[in-house]
């Protein structure tokens, strides 16, 4: 037997898309109550680097040196444990601007774009009167992949920020979302002086073979040595970027009345997983550096695990807009301000090898592939190195479950009709009862 799901009263967008009560990541208050976490901002900038690992920063606790960005991490609330929920740009940003997974939103694979039907972070800034406007870099083959959504300006070309601090200046005194995405850290160019190295002879070529065959063994130590150095200067590079637009807000104003956010749309892999550059879900790749600096707001760190998604209704409460329906994600208000409860779990998907999911949760991480599962211990092994899945069936069955029941419940939320799951039985809904995801 089986019941369509729009014949079941408890699922219902206005109780976050289909009652999925993913209270881990997603701040653990599905209500998106005010918290005494206040914020005096009233505009939002949003800095998305795609491509930047958390490990990378010094903040971190890379070697890598970004000391702008450290110094915006002592000045903000720094999240350690911030998940991305796709390993490439487009997906991740859509996720970041609906609040909704990737299979809710639609833009999972290589030529989606954003269904329409989604509500976007511009769309709802906008309503609440604030001038929006989007600087991105390095959107290929696909213009605006539906991004553009809402906004007043979106603009896809070189140098984001100066383009960005440029339309600030345009409008003074005004209320702004602005989001400047891109800034990619992910390039391995084949000579780069700043890191003080050359890449080795051929490298171009083993490069493009291990990227077109899917697997970097065409890349031996000297060639991934030089990768690590010229991915740690171009890091430095970024900082310093950053460092100069966060300055020129700063003298301008614009920090006083703004909340700034940086985050990572993904990392970047360095064949810590036979994977280079953002195509799996390991570490590497899906743990992200999150930063939200609020005027009037005291720095704090912050080791629960959270989403990138979390970011739209955050960003909606900072702002005082109203929060639209379905959203999977919820504000990190409660978080903040220390009136969250647990679980803490954070969901990321990608469509590498068939289809490819992650889950963690509790400091483990499972991954899933068509061909296998592995668990990994991220307290003791943080790059998810060494598979535990036979030495603890229990704990993998355990999130296996959570992931399972997840899948379910965002394809049945999906806005997206070739991805949309119209029927559940009933051993999925007694399934989905038994983890708490329906009532």
């Amino acid at each position: 037997m089986t019941r369509k799901i729009e014949r079941v009263t408890f699922f219902t967008l206005g109780t976050l898309a289909l009652a999925i009560c993913l209270s881990g990541s997603c701040g653990g208050d599905k209500d998106h109550k005010a918290t005494e976490q206040k914020s005096q901002a009233r505009s939002v900038i949003i800095l998305a680097v795609d491509g930047l690992r958390a490990d990378s920063l010094g903040c971190y606790g890379g070697t890598t040196e970004t000391p702008a960005l450290d110094a915006l991490a002592g000045e903000s609330v720094r999240f350690d444990q911030a998940w991305a929920q796709a390993p490439g740009m487009q997906a991740s940003l859509a996720s970041l601007l609906t609040g909704l997974y990737p299979t809710t939103h639609g833009l999972v694979e290589a030529g989606d774009h954003l269904v329409p039907e989604a509500n976007t972070l511009a769309e709802s800034l906008s309503t609440a009167g604030l001038k929006t406007a989007a600087f991105i870099q390095g959107a290929k083959g696909g213009g605006s992949f539906g991004l553009d959504q809402g906004f007043g300006q979106y603009t896809v070309g070189p140098k984001p920020g100066r383009a960005g601090l440029s339309w600030l200046d345009e409008h003074p005194g005004e209320d702004v979302f602005l989001l400047i995405a891109g800034w990619s850290a992910g390039r391995l160019e084949t000579t780069d002086a700043d890191s003080g190295v050359t890449a080795p002879e051929g490298f171009a070529q083993r490069l493009q073979q291990a990227l077109t065959s899917e697997t970097p063994d065409s890349l031996n130590d000297e060639d991934l040595n030089y990768a690590r150095a010229a991915y740690a200067a171009h890091v430095t590079r970024i900082d310093a970027a950053i460092g100069q637009f966060i300055d020129q807000l700063r003298s301008s104003g614009r920090l006083d009345t703004s909340a700034l956010v940086l985050v990572g749309t993904s990392g970047f892999a360095l064949s810590e997983h036979g994977d280079l550059i953002n195509d799996s879900l390991y570490p590497a790749v899906t743990q992200v550096p999150l930063m939200i600096r609020m005027p009037g707001a005291p720095a704090k760190t912050i080791d629960t695990v959270v989403e990138v998604l979390d970011l739209m209704p955050t960003l909606i409460e900072v702002a005082g807009a109203i929060f639209p329906d379905g959203l999977q994600g919820s504000s990190l208000m409660p978080i903040i301000g220390g009136t969250s409860n647990p679980p803490y779990i954070a969901f990321s998907e990608s469509d590498r090898d068939g289809g490819m999911t992650s889950v963690v949760m509790n400091g483990m991480q499972l991954v899933t592939t068509v061909e296998q599962t592995s668990l990994f211990d991220l307290s003791a092994d943080p790059m998810a190195l060494a598979d535990l899945a036979q030495e603890f069936p229990e704990r993998a069955t355990v999130l296996s479950e959570h992931l399972g029941a997840w899948s379910k419940m965002v394809a049945a939320a999906s806005l997206d009709p070739d991805r949309k799951i119209e029927d559940l039985d009933d051993d999925t809904l007694d399934q989905l009862r038994s983890l708490g995801y329906i009532q």
